[in-house]
C-alpha cells in the first residue's frame, strides 16, 4: 500500500476539515487507504481513536494495516490513545441497533478522552453487517449524529462497502455527512464536499 499517495495527499489537505464523513470503498484496501492516514492525523493531533472495524476484516488485520501507515502504532495502542473493536461490539451491544444508546455511548468516551487529556475523538464505524430491518434505524443514527457531531469534539469517518449499499443508500447517507467519498480500485471519487 502507498502512504503519501496523491489520494492521500488530497484527503489530508482539503477534506479531514469535516467532522462528519462518509466514505463508500469496494475492498479492504481501498478503506485502508483512507482510515489509516484519517487514524493517523487523529493520533497527531492528540485525539483518542477509536475504529469499529468492519466484519469483513479481524481486529488483527486492521491493526496490521495501521502498522504499515502510522509508526509508534504500539505505544499508541499501550497508552489507550488508540483502540479497536469489532463493529457489532459497538453498533449491537443490546442485541440491535439502538441510535440512542450508540450516541450516549460516544458521549461518555468523549467525555474519557477530555478526562484523559485528548482533545476530542476520531472514530470510524462500519455497521453494513446490520440486516435489512435495521437500516432506517442507521440512518435516523447518522441524521442525529450528524447534529451532535457538528457541536462536539467529535470527528467520525462512516465507511460502507459499495457491495452492500444499494443507490437509495449512498443518496440519503451523503446527505448525512459533511462530504462523502467513493474509493474503489484506489480511484478516489469526491462524491459531496
Amino acid at each position: 500500500m502507498l502512504w503519501g499517495s496523491e489520494m492521500e495527499s488530497i484527503i489530508l489537505n482539503n477534506h479531514f476539515k469535516h467532522k462528519h464523513m462518509c466514505l463508500f470503498y469496494g475492498s479492504n484496501k481501498d478503506l485502508f487507504e483512507l482510515v489509516v492516514p484519517y487514524f493517523r492525523e487523529g493520533l497527531e493531533r492528540n485525539k483518542l481513536c477509536i475504529w469499529a472495524v468492519p466484519e469483513s476484516l479481524g481486529l488483527k488485520e486492521a491493526q496490521q494495516a495501521l502498522s504499515e501507515g502510522i509508526g509508534g502504532l504500539k505505544e499508541y495502542i499501550d497508552k489507550g490513545q488508540l483502540r479497536l473493536f469489532e463493529a457489532r461490539s459497538v453498533y449491537n451491544r443490546s442485541g440491535r441497533f439502538v441510535r440512542s444508546e450508540i450516541l450516549d455511548g460516544w458521549g461518555k468516551i468523549l467525555e474519557e478522552a477530555l478526562s484523559l487529556g485528548f482533545d476530542g475523538i476520531r472514530v470510524s464505524g462500519d455497521a453494513s453487517f446490520l440486516p435489512e430491518e435495521e437500516k432506517n434505524e442507521l440512518l435516523l443514527y447518522e441524521k442525529e449524529a450528524d447534529a451532535v457531531i457538528r457541536e462536539s469534539k467529535v470527528e467520525a469517518l462512516c465507511t460502507y462497502p459499495l457491495d452492500k449499499t444499494d443507490l437509495v443508500e449512498m443518496f440519503i447517507l451523503s446527505i448525512c455527512h459533511g462530504s462523502t467519498f467513493r474509493n474503489k480500485n484506489s480511484k478516489l471519487e469526491i462524491l459531496t464536499r
